[in-house]
């Protein structure tokens, strides 16, 4: 069957309107934005990933358009996405390599958010123009959602056995994980939980 991928999108350019008096900003935008994207995985031609996606921002002009600022706030959520299964030996999960349809698994939803900034000057010197910008952004990953089956999903191994990276639900995807000392036993080895 087809899929649809609606999206719209909107902006509101307040300092063209009547009402705006403030003469150093020039330029004053509010936008807003909302979608849906996907694809269908190539080795299971039957399997959707689909993002879900709002964005928020402002956009501002200067004194007379010498400076230029902007922010962006954005919630992105990747629902149905996979990752190869794994054989649980009872300790750890160990990631099977092999790309065949049988070893993949839907894991469940990955929420990306965070905010934009910008910054941009433009000035002159004599004969030379200059422009200058910077950017910064913040941004934090979860699994928001994890398949009821999957307790977690093991990442990379250091020495064959700990286990360094997972996906596991309320995490950052691929976070570090370690083993947490707990003190020493009665012979003095170092005791981990």
């Amino acid at each position: 069957g087809s899929e649809s991928f609606p999206s719209v999108s909107a902006g509101y350019l307040l300092s063209e309107e009547k009402f705006w008096t403030i003469s150093s900003i020039n330029l004053f935008k509010i936008r807003a934005s909302w979608g849906i994207s996907g694809n269908i995985n190539p080795l299971d031609s039957y399997h959707l990933e689909k993002t879900n996606q709002i964005d928020a921002g402002i956009d501002m002009g200067l004194f007379d358009g010498t400076v230029s600022f902007s922010f962006d706030y954005f919630n992105r959520k990747s629902n149905g996405l996979i990752t190869h299964r794994s054989v649980n030996d009872g300790l750890y999960d160990y990631p099977i390599e092999v790309d065949t349809l049988t070893n993949w698994i839907e894991f469940g939803a990955v929420t990306n958010k965070g905010m934009e900034f910008g910054l941009g000057i433009i000035t002159n010197i004599g004969d030379i123009n200059l422009t200058f910008n910077a950017n910064a952004t913040t941004m934090s990953n979860e699994v928001s959602e994890m398949n009821s089956t999957i307790h977690y999903i093991s990442g990379d191994m250091v020495g064959g056995s700990n286990m360094v990276t997972m996906i596991t639900n309320g995490q950052p995807i691929w976070s570090f994980s370690g083993l947490e000392y707990s003190g020493k036993d009665n012979q003095g080895n170092l005791k981990y939980v």
